[in-house]
């Protein structure tokens, strides 16, 4: 018998010692059924992760095909991090517009606890003119943290103080799989992540603009745009970009997300 209350005990309190993953499908690897083209690849597709808003992050699998498979896409040659699958998103374009993913924890998080929060990421590459120097995350206790059915600007987050619970700050330019990791105290109640871009504050700064004004596309050079020259330190310039790609992501810095973790950091309490 004693033995029994011992397994039992192990059962219940082993995956907690052991930081139980509290995102539910956190690999993106359960599914509905397949995308089958670029306007229906949003993550519905993908269960207990939403787009909630008229935006469409895409869905990509091993066993896939219609330019939705994990290893060769439409935004770049990608294997996954973990297992077969991975979502990828536009997180900002040039023009202020935004793509988020939200996703469902398996339970509330707890009022004064300390968790870990690990996503891993990878730059597009090629195919996106530019890169993002920040990333955030937004925790919610609804899943719809906005109500509306249009496209979100980042202007838009910026008026309505739609701010980060967590964020990193640093180039997200690398063609390899990267682990953003960082520690967040919760408020109690938090049912949803969000991850995307979030404001901080509201930036301006005087960077190379010439640079991306001297690219060419159908033939002609793009107009300087007001966000982007208002915004300058959230896009950077990508070197690396070819007009040799099948997308350029609309002017956009396109990213694939793979492995999102939350996980109670144990105390000596």
């Amino acid at each position: 018998m004693r033995y029994l209350i011992i397994l039992l005990y192990l059962s219940v309190n082993v995956p907690i010692l052991l930081g139980q993953n509290l995102v539910k499908n956190p690999s993106f690897e359960e599914y509905w059924f397949f995308p089958k083209s670029l306007t229906k690849s949003d993550t519905s597709f993908c269960k207990y992760w939403y787009s909630i808003y008229e935006c469409t992050p895409d869905y990509y699998h091993e066993n896939n095909s219609c330019g939705f498979k994990s290893a060769n896409n439409l935004f770049g040659l990608c294997n996954g991090y973990d297992g077969k699958a991975y979502v990828g998103l536009c997180f900002l374009s040039w023009d202020g517009m935004t793509e988020h993913i939200t996703g469902t924890l398996n339970e509330p998080l707890k009022k004064g606890e300390l968790y870990k929060i690990k996503i891993k990421t990878k730059f597009s590459g090629e195919h996106c003119k530019f890169f993002l120097n920040r990333l955030c995350v937004r925790f919610t206790k609804a899943k719809q943290w906005i109500y509306k059915d249009a496209w979100v600007s980042y202007d838009y987050l910026v008026a309505n103080k739609f701010t980060p619970n967590v964020f990193w700050t640093l180039d997200l330019n690398s063609s390899k799989w990267v682990t953003l990791e960082s520690e967040y105290v919760a408020q109690g109640g938090e049912n949803y992540i969000s991850i995307g871009m979030f404001p901080i504050d509201k930036f301006s700064n005087e960077l190379d603009v010439l640079k991306y004004l001297s690219l060419k596309r159908d033939g002609k050079k793009k107009k300087l745009n007001k966000f982007f020259k208002d915004n300058q330190l959230l896009l950077k310039l990508n070197e690396s970009f070819t007009t040799a790609s099948l997308i350029d992501v609309k002017d956009g810095a396109y990213y694939f997300i793979d492995k999102v973790s939350i996980t109670p950091v144990c105390s000596d309490k």
